[in-house]
């Protein structure tokens, strides 16, 4: 009995050490977006936060972590990264398929499409 309860203890203070660092993420973003306009940081930070996503297989948040970055870039042609010789639409093109393995490991589609068939269903019934 004694194993239980410690393995539940260690899931639960896992948890609460996870949306720790969830919140101390999300916050040092705040503060670098908007306090004091620090462009690399805040981006630095957006890949911290999409890593302990995916660390902890939450894999849709990861996607829509990796949409806070995709939505500051263009579709433009201008080289974002010299050394890579990286168009900005380029990166954000990437970006986007990363988000897409993200919401496919996540189920995202699974889930999407359970709701419209059972959407489906019911409109059908109710006709």
């Amino acid at each position: 009995m004694s194993i239980i309860i410690f393995r539940i203890l260690s899931i639960a203070s896992g948890f609460k050490i996870f949306r720790g660092l969830t919140h101390v993420y999300v916050s040092f973003q705040n503060f670098y977006k908007s306090d004091i306009d620090k462009h690399d940081m805040y981006i630095r930070y957006i890949y911290k936060l999409k890593e302990l996503h995916e660390a902890s297989g939450n894999h849709t948040e990861a996607a829509f972590t990796l949409l806070l970055h995709a939505e500051l870039l263009q579709f433009s042609d201008s080289i974002i990264s010299e050394d890579k010789n990286l168009a900005e639409w380029e990166l954000k093109e990437d970006l986007y398929k990363q988000m897409i393995d993200h919401l496919d490991q996540g189920k995202v589609g699974v889930f999407l499409d359970q709701v419209k068939s059972r959407s489906l269903s019911r409109s059908s019934k109710g006709s």
